[in-house]
């Protein structure tokens, strides 16, 4: 009996959403009890090595379905060799008392950052810094289009949250959206052991006000992302994050961030799913926003605008993170 290719096509999207509901349901696809295990996985999914360094490594592939050609860029960072450094400034007291998501005794607001071009941050990075970075990449979502902007949600800094964020987006009483009433965000937060995420309660601040996590943000499941509920999971760009850990200690030891290029959310969180990340995969800002830099190659993917200026890039961000050398 023959098959038509558009009948195919329906079965395997059919068995790739219940691929992802059934790993999502019982955590890992695999176990991964180590580093080398974890790498000979990538290669064997069809990734080229872009840079590899102490620490780190940078990965790509190109993927078809049956409506769409994307590209893949996974980076693998090892929290044992390498941390995150936040990027930001804060421009005014603006924003005092005004936080939706961090409503703790020390901190209730949240204030404006100013929002830098990918190359202004790059040229005021110092020799040191750059030679320590592996990446630098966009993070915290925004809502605001000017000069300075809130962040959506809470980011934490050398132990201090710095923003309880500000977003209509989130599980607030007069959230714009229904959807967004009800639903669990999720705290990435880095400590010496690794990094872990977990739902945050909004309410009592847990667990981004744990002294033992020094950095970290909150940020949406990739399956409450705006594009995902309000755009029907539209291809664009987007990063995701899951981890992994190889130590069988509290603190999961790798960091895996996929970015993808043209493709959905549902085709990333698939392929981190694959790799052994589990059920508990967040996304930071995607879309025109997606910035990926590495101290190797350069630019691996820039900011990108339907409406070019002399600058060439008019997309303008808040808040960069990089991976750093300990």
């Amino acid at each position: 009996m023959r098959v038509s290719k558009k009948l195919k096509c329906a079965a395997i999207g059919f068995l790739a959403i219940l691929s992802i509901q059934s790993t999502n349901a019982q955590g890992q696809t695999k176990s991964i009890n180590s580093l080398t295990s974890l790498l000979r996985r990538i290669k064997q999914s069809g990734y080229t090595n872009l840079d590899t360094t102490s620490g780190a490594g940078l990965f790509v592939k190109e993927k078809h379905s049956c409506t769409d050609t994307y590209k893949l860029y996974l980076q693998v960072i090892d929290l044992r060799k390498m941390h995150l450094i936040n990027i930001y400034s804060i421009t005014t007291n603006q924003g005092i008392a005004e936080s939706k998501y961090y409503t703790q005794r020390e901190f209730d607001s949240s204030p404006y950052f100013k929002r830098f071009s990918h190359q202004s941050v790059l040229d005021s990075i110092p020799a040191n810094f750059r030679s320590r970075a592996f990446t630098i990449l966009n993070a915290m979502f925004f809502e605001v289009y000017k000069d300075s902007t809130q962040f959506s949600f809470p980011v934490k800094d050398k132990g201090r949250v710095i923003s309880g964020g500000s977003s209509f987006y989130g599980p607030i009483e007069n959230a714009a959206d229904n959807h967004y009433k009800n639903i669990a965000l999720k705290a990435v937060l880095f400590s010496n052991a690794g990094v872990v995420i977990k739902d945050y309660n909004s309410k009592s601040g847990s667990p981004l006000n744990n002294p033992k996590y020094k950095t970290g943000f909150v940020t949406y499941n990739y399956l409450d992302h705006p594009a995902r509920v309000l755009a029907n999971n539209q291809s664009n760009r987007y990063h995701l994050i899951g981890s992994v850990n190889v130590a069988e200690t509290e603190g999961d030891e790798l960091l895996l961030i996929l970015t993808i290029d043209r493709g959905t959310l549902d085709n990333a969180a698939k392929e981190l799913t694959d790799l052994g990340a589990g059920n508990q995969i967040a996304t930071i800002d995607g879309g025109s926003s997606v910035f990926i830099w590495n101290h190797r190659l350069g630019n691996v993917l820039v900011p990108e605008s339907k409406e070019p200026t002399a600058m060439g890039y008019p997309v303008l961000i808040p808040h960069f993170i990089a991976f750093v050398k300990k």
